[in-house]
């Protein structure tokens, strides 16, 4: 049993103390030092008095006799139900808001070498980023894909960062036949020339995808065998993907990154079942190369790349030019052959601010089979870039984006944008084929290395398309994670 006192004498003391000071500090014969030590002691004074009141207040209706901690008939308040009218509107409310509230944990968490292994990019942190890292971090995020050209897949990562290691594992869930599996380990040595080693492996199979066939319109490319009295010039296909990637970059100045690597794909196309519009339906047997079939391809690539941008996900201004070459040969009896060669160059121009940027960005892709060998049609350049429908393939690829972004709360920013690409089966031709537009807003929720989130919505002649992720790489990567 604990009794605890305050008297009327005692209340009055600190009330007098209190007055004492406020009449003093008008006087200027009062020391400041002094008066200073005065406030303190008052200040403490005043603090435990008051916790003394608040301890020692009878309760209403009391006497002030002593009370047991603990006794029931000492418990005052309200009764109320464990469940209350509107207490499952603020859970619905709380489970919608837990995607969100996760990203911006992860945003608090995302330094440079985090960033590396959540972009589908290889990027060599600066060294601004590689300094004092919290190493032993590991955090669990919830991970959304929906829209783009890929089933949707809901999921978790694992992100562990231990300093100068980083790691990640990934799992997607998109139905009984849509799965993903995902793990990367970035290493970096931050030396005079920082180094940045990254090996990764993935695994997935995925359905539902659609194959219209080369060319910018596909229904009138000759090059396209489709079946007479075809129901539908759309063909839908499986693919079972496993994909090896490992990785060296190093930073030779502040702005210039170089970067080596080689990426070995085992991918096997199939038919859906139950589908009228599989590949072999929609188009001539055997004028689809690698559908149905089985393609294991060795490649391995050279990029340069040039970042003046201070930050890479933030809107900011800045250059930022590249240049990559690379070899593909098929392995295991696979006779597949061909190049890769390509790049993009973007300027970002601060208006007014600088977090408001405007932005042209150019991106050419291109791929020739020197043995004039046919390449399968997953290894086809695609337009990942372009924020419309992505479902054109060809041997050349370009992609035109005009982009205003504008950051209005920390973390989180606005654009409008508008898209221009052609595909076709020479540079030349790319000229006389009429491009397709696509006209588009979004929200981005990013760190200053990586984007964390984002949601976008797009029109054109194809239609309108609207795509969300949350805790993935965005669209845009680097040929190693095309394919």
């Amino acid at each position: 049993m604990v009794r605890v006192a305050v008297t009327a004498p005692a209340t009055l003391s600190y009330a007098r103390v209190i007055g004492q000071l406020l009449a003093a500090d008008d006087d200027p014969a009062v020391d400041g030092t002094l008066l200073d030590g005065r406030c303190a002691r008052a200040v403490c004074m005043l603090t435990v008095g008051l916790a003394s009141l608040a301890l020692a207040a009878p309760a209403r209706g009391d006497s002030g006799a002593v009370v047991a901690a603990g006794d029931p008939s000492s418990v005052q308040g309200i009764e109320r139900a464990a469940v209350e009218p509107g207490d499952s509107g603020r859970e619905t409310a709380a489970t919608l808001l837990y995607l969100p509230r996760k990203a911006v944990d992860l945003l608090f968490r995302a330094t440079g070498s985090v960033a590396a292994v959540m972009r589908d990019q290889q990027i060599v942190p600066r060294i601004a980023e590689l300094l004092d890292p919290p190493p032993g971090d590991v955090s669990v995020s919830p991970t959304l894909t929906l829209g783009g050209s890929e089933p949707p897949l809901a999921g978790a990562q694992v992100i562990a960062n231990a300093g100068a290691t980083t790691t990640r594992l990934a799992v997607g869930f998109g139905g009984i036949h849509d799965l993903l599996g995902e793990g990367r380990i970035h290493f970096v040595h931050p030396g005079p020339v920082p180094l940045a080693f990254r090996l990764e492996g993935l695994a997935d199979t995925r359905t539902g995808l659609a194959y219209l066939g080369v060319g910018q319109v596909p229904a009138q490319d000759p090059r396209n065998h489709f079946q007479h009295g075809a129901a539908s010039h759309q063909a839908d296909y499986w693919q079972q993907r496993s994909r090896l990637v490992s990785s060296l970059g190093a930073r030779l100045a502040k702005d210039v990154q170089v970067h080596a690597a080689m990426t070995y794909v085992d991918s096997r196309v199939t038919d859906a079942p139950d589908d009228s519009r599989t590949i072999d339906r929609v188009f001539v047997s055997g004028t689809v190369p690698g559908a149905p079939g089985r393609s294991r391809i060795l490649y391995g690539e050279t990029a340069l790349r040039l970042d003046t941008r201070p930050t890479a996900a933030r809107p900011s201004g800045g250059v930022l030019m590249e240049a990559y070459a690379g070899e593909a040969r098929g392995v295991g009896g696979d006779p597949t052959r061909f190049l890769r060669l390509g790049g993009r160059a973007a300027f970002f121009v601060p208006i007014l601010r600088p977090t408001n940027v405007l932005s042209v960005a150019v991106i050419l892709d291109g791929l020739a089979a020197p043995s004039g060998a046919a390449v399968p049609f997953t290894q086809l350049v695609g337009q990942p870039d372009y924020r419309g429908s992505d479902d054109r393939f060809d041997d050349v690829s370009y992609v035109v984006s005009v982009d205003y972004r504008w950051e209005f709360l920390p973390f989180l920013g606005a654009r409008i944008f508008v898209d221009v690409a052609a595909v076709g089966p020479e540079a030349q031709e790319l000229v006389d084929e009429r491009p397709r537009a696509a006209v588009g807003f979004g929200l981005d929720i990013y760190t200053p290395s990586t984007t964390l989130g984002e949601v976008s919505f797009a029109g054109g002649a194809d239609g309108v398309t609207a795509a969300l992720r949350i805790g993935v790489p965005s669209r845009f990567g680097d040929r190693l994670h095309r394919y």
